[in-house]
């Protein structure tokens, strides 16, 4: 568990500098993620980073936490019912199921 706790630790400080521009080294080498999704990532967090004191100074914070809540729900919502589910299945029965053939 502390293990864990540093290693996002670490993953957030990372994030936090340079605006995300530092995470996507770290998602397309560590990782695996592709170079344009880790882009994408990297996108993101300069957008909120950017767009969060402008949303506290205008909404405070009920609103801005609002916002950001909302998107978790929908991004919930979305995981829900795309991923399927992987209980009682074996690594091969999962990747089998996600690999799109031709």
């Amino acid at each position: 568990m502390l293990a864990g706790g540093v290693a996002a630790g670490a993953f957030g400080s990372i994030l936090g500098l340079g605006g995300g521009i530092l995470i996507v080294p770290l998602l397309t080498l560590v990782f695996g993620l592709p170079l344009r999704e880790a882009v994408a990532v990297s996108l993101v967090c300069v957008i909120v980073q950017f767009v969060f004191p402008w949303e506290m100074a205008r909404l405070g914070g009920a609103g801005t936490f609002f916002i950001y809540g909302a998107f978790g729900l929908i991004g919930v919502v979305v995981l829900w019912r795309l991923v399927p589910e992987t209980r009682g299945r074996s690594l091969e029965e999962i990747e089998e199921s996600l690999v799109r053939r031709p």
